[in-house]
């Protein structure tokens, strides 16, 4: 199943439109449009999803580029190349490990020999 992403979509776009357009290049297993949670409104995107991943990069090489409701398409497998990298600890942003906060005590015990005055 190849996954799909379509943005620059027009607001007034419908995943009937979008789905007509795919299945010209093959089998069109669902259409995912999103929309936003408080508005209900299309946010210009969406997510086409093919069983046949052949199918899919040869819509995704046709369709790119391409005008649905006066709009230039542009059409990526969606995720390809988006994989988050695992940072080594300590590189990321932030204080590092061992960093301490303002006013935190030393992890560390006092050296032998060190007597506090009563």
């Amino acid at each position: 199943m190849l996954k799909i992403y379509v943005g620059n979509l027009n607001p007034r776009t419908t995943a009937e439109s979008v789905q007509k357009l795919f299945a010209l290049h093959g089998e069109v297993a669902d259409v995912a449009m999103a929309t936003d949670k408080e508005t209900g409104e299309l946010r210009g995107f969406c997510f086409v999803f093919m069983p046949d991943d052949e199918e899919g990069r040869t819509a995704i090489r046709l369709i790119n580029g391409k005008t649905l409701d006066n709009r230039t398409l542009s059409v990526v497998e969606a995720n390809k190349g988006k994989k988050k990298k695992k940072r080594a600890p300590g590189t990321g942003p932030g204080p590092g490990p061992g960093a301490r906060r303002a006013g935190a005590r030393p992890s560390h015990r006092p050296r032998r020999g060190f007597r506090r005055r009563p």
